[in-house]
């Protein structure tokens, strides 16, 4: 589900049927955290569906909230923090791509 509902680590084990402590040795082992994860999950979401023909008519603020992100303000600051730029623009450069 890519709403904004809280995702836990005890959650995803359950969901997979295996133990939340094997979730976190395989997270750990990785070099993130289970936090990182997320966002970085997120922001993956986001980044496809800005990219996506058919979403390139609804606003932002409904594709944050599609990729798990409460609020537009912060999805805005992270998804800047991840991407080096503004949804928006990344949205207008991808268009740009498809009209070429």
């Amino acid at each position: 589900n890519n709403t904004a509902e809280s995702i836990t680590l005890t959650k995803m084990a359950e969901d997979l049927g295996i133990s939340p402590s094997y979730v976190f040795h395989v997270i750990k082992a990785r070099g993130t955290s289970f936090h990182a994860m997320v966002w970085d999950g997120r922001i993956e979401r986001a980044r496809q569906l800005l990219l996506s023909e058919q979403m390139a008519g609804h606003p932002i603020k409904q594709i944050a909230h599609m990729a798990g992100f409460g609020n537009a303000a912060h999805f805005s600051r992270m998804f800047r923090q991840h991407m080096d730029c503004t949804p928006g623009e990344f949205r207008r450069a991808a268009l740009v791509r498809f009209d070429t």
